[in-house]
C-alpha cells in the first residue's frame, strides 16, 4: 500500500477514468537517425585485454581515500557538499587508471551519433570483500537502517558518471546515499521478467519539473548465484526494423497511457502523461514506459493500440542482447537510444542470505545545473543540488 501511494505522488493524476504496466519508472527516447555503421546494442571493452594495469590498485585506493574521505559517508540529499566531495575525489582517482582511448569513448558517448547505445566495460577492480547483499522489499525501498557501503565500486561509478555528465537523483523517497547511487537487488515487486523500457521518460514527465535522464549505469557487485538473471538491451533504431508497418503507424497516431488503481476505489489513476510509443515526427524515437502492477490503455486507439504496444515490448525483449553482469562489469546505457529489461529470477531464489545478485546504479544528465552568469534558462536547479524535484518524505 505504501509503494502504491508513493506512485500516486510521483505520477500525479491527470484524470480519473476507467481502466487500463514497468523497474523503477521506465521509458525510452531515441533521437538519432540511422548511423553510418551497423547498429549494435552493446560495444564491449575488456580492460583485461587492453593496456590497462591495475597493479597496486587497492593499495593506492586506500591511500587516496583514507578516513575521513567523503566516499564512506556522503549524502546527496541532506549534505550535497559531501556528495560533491566524493564525486570529485572519485573523478580524479579513476581517470588515472583508465586507458586514454576508453576515456575518449566515454567523453564522446553522450554526443556522437555513431557511438554505441551501450558500452560494457569489463575488468574493473571492486571491493575485495563486499558486505552482504542488501535486502529490499520493493523498488522504492531505500535500505534505510542497513546502508551497506561498497566504496571502491562507488568511486568507479561516480568517477565514470562524472566523465559522462552530472550525477542526478530522480524522484524517490529517501536513502540509498541520497539518491545518486542506488542498490538494485531482488525484491518481491520484480521477480519475474522486467518488460522492456527505459527510465524516467521525458514525454511522461513533461508536466513536472523533472530533469531528463540521458544516461544510466549498472555496475556489478555480486553475480546472480543461479546464473540466470540477465539484463536485456535493444537499440531502438534496430528495433524499428523488426516492427510491422501497421503497428508503427498505429503507435505514431495514438498515445499510450499507463494507469494504476486508486486504493479503496474502483477508478483508475493516470501515471504520468500519455505518450507516443513511436514519435509521429521521427520514427526513430521510441518510448516504452512500465511500472509494476500498472495497466496499459490508449485513450483514442483502444485495444488495437494497446496490443500493438505490447507487441513492441515483446519484440524488443525477444530480440534484445542479453548480458549477465558480474563483479566489475559496468554497463553504460544511453537512455534515449536503447530500451532495456531483465530476465526473471530463478524460482528458488528467495533466500536472503546476503549472496544474492547486487548491482549499483547511477543516473547522469547534462542539463541539471543552472549556469552562472546567464539568464537562468539553462538547467533546472542550483549547484550542488542533484534532485530536480522536491524530495518526498
Amino acid at each position: 500500500m505504501q509503494s502504491m501511494l508513493l506512485l500516486m505522488v510521483l505520477f500525479p493524476m491527470v484524470s480519473s477514468c476507467s481502466p487500463s504496466s514497468a523497474d523503477a519508472c521506465p521509458a525510452t527516447r531515441t533521437t538519432h537517425t540511422l548511423p553510418r555503421q551497423p547498429i549494435e546494442s552493446i560495444e564491449k571493452y575488456d580492460l583485461k585485454s587492453s593496456s590497462a594495469s591495475f597493479e597496486g590498485f587497492h593499495h593506492k585506493w586506500r591511500k587516496t581515500f583514507s578516513l575521513p574521505s567523503a566516499i564512506y559517508n556522503y549524502d546527496a540529499k541532506n549534505n550535497p557538499p559531501s556528495a560533491m566531495a566524493a564525486i570529485h575525489e572519485s573523478f580524479a582517482f579513476v581517470n588515472q587508471w583508465l586507458p586514454s582511448d576508453l576515456i575518449g569513448k566515454l567523453l564522446a558517448f553522450p554526443y556522437d551519433p555513431d557511438a554505441p547505445s551501450s558500452l560494457l566495460i569489463q575488468g574493473l577492480p571492486i571491493d575485495q570483500n563486499p558486505p552482504p547483499t542488501p535486502v529490499k522489499d520493493n523498488i522504492f525501498d531505500s535500505n534505510d537502517g542497513e546502508f551497506r557501503n561498497v566504496p571502491v565500486a562507488e568511486s568507479w561509478l561516480m568517477g565514470i558518471s562524472r566523465l559522462l555528465g552530472v550525477l542526478a537523483s530522480p524522484p524517490r523517497s529517501k536513502g540509498d546515499r541520497g539518491g545518486i547511487v542506488r542498490d538494485l537487488t531482488r525484491n518481491k515487486d520484480e521477480v519475474g521478467v522486467l518488460p522492456m523500457h527505459c527510465d524516467y521518460p521525458r514525454q511522461c514527465f513533461s508536466k513536472v519539473n523533472h530533469v531528463e535522464i540521458e544516461i544510466f549505469i549498472l555496475f556489478g557487485i555480486r553475480s546472480d548465484p543461479y546464473q540466470q538473471v540477465s539484463t536485456v538491451v535493444m537499440d531502438s533504431r534496430k528495433l524499428l526494423h523488426l516492427l510491422d508497418e501497421k503497428d508503427v503507424k498505429l503507435l505514431q497516431k495514438h498515445k499510450i497511457q499507463l494507469q494504476m488503481p486508486i486504493p479503496g476505489d474502483d477508478k483508475m489513476m493516470d501515471q504520468g502523461s500519455a505518450f507516443h510509443a513511436i514519435d509521429p515526427d521521427d520514427s526513430s524515437t521510441i518510448t516504452l514506459f512500465d511500472l509494476p502492477r500498472s495497466a496499459v490503455t490508449s485513450p483514442e486507439g483502444g485495444e488495437a493500440a494497446v496490443e500493438a504496444y505490447k507487441r513492441l515490448q515483446t519484440i524488443a525483449f525477444e530480440n534484445g542482447e542479453k548480458v549477465m553482469l558480474g563483479p566489475g562489469d559496468m554497463l553504460i546505457i544511453n537512455n534515449g537510444r536503447l530500451v532495456h529489461g531483465r530476465t526473471a529470477f530463478h524460482p528458488d531464489d528467495c533466500k536472503r542470505d546476503g549472496n544474492g545478485r547486487w548491482l549499483i546504479k547511477s543516473y547522469v544528465t547534462n542539463n541539471l545545473w543552472k549556469t552562472t552568469g546567464t539568464d537562468g534558462s539553462y538547467g533546472l536547479v542550483d549547484y550542488p543540488r542533484v534532485n530536480a524535484m522536491d524530495w518526498i518524505e
